[in-house]
C-alpha cells in the first residue's frame, strides 16, 4: 500500500514507528494519525529530545503502550561501545548521563 493511501485509510496498526523528525524540540507537529493506533498497538517515536512527544500523548490517548526513542539510543550506544572496546558499559551510567544532558 502506497503512503498516500495508507494514509487517507482508516487502518490501525498493531505497531507503528515514528523514525521522522517531526515533533523534535523546536519541529511542531505530529506524524502520527490517531486511528493508526487503538488500545493494545504499541508506539515507538526514536525521537529522545522532548522525551514525551505529542505523538507519544496522542498513542497513549489511545489506549496504545507508547515508547520514546532514549532508551534506543542509549542501547546503540551501548553496543557500539561493546563493540569498540570489547568491554561491558554501565549502561545505568550511560541512561542516567543521556537523560540528565537533555534539557
Amino acid at each position: 500500500m502506497s503512503v498516500r493511501k495508507l494514509w487517507k485509510s482508516d487502518r490501525s496498526f498493531d505497531l507503528v514507528v515514528n523514525c521522522t523528525p517531526v515533533g523534535m524540540k523546536g519541529m511542531a507537529g505530529t506524524p502520527l494519525k490517531a486511528g493508526f493506533v487503538r488500545p493494545g498497538s504499541v508506539f515507538i517515536d526514536v525521537i529522545y529530545n522532548p522525551p514525551v512527544t505529542k505523538a507519544m500523548e496522542i498513542a497513549s490517548g489511545r489506549g496504545a503502550r507508547a515508547y520514546g526513542g532514549l532508551e534506543m539510543l542509549v542501547q546503540q550506544g551501548a553496543e557500539s561501545f561493546r563493540i569498540w572496546t570489547g568491554s561491558e558499559p554501565s549502561v545505568k551510567a550511560m541512561r542516567e548521563a543521556a537523560g540528565g544532558a537533555l534539557p
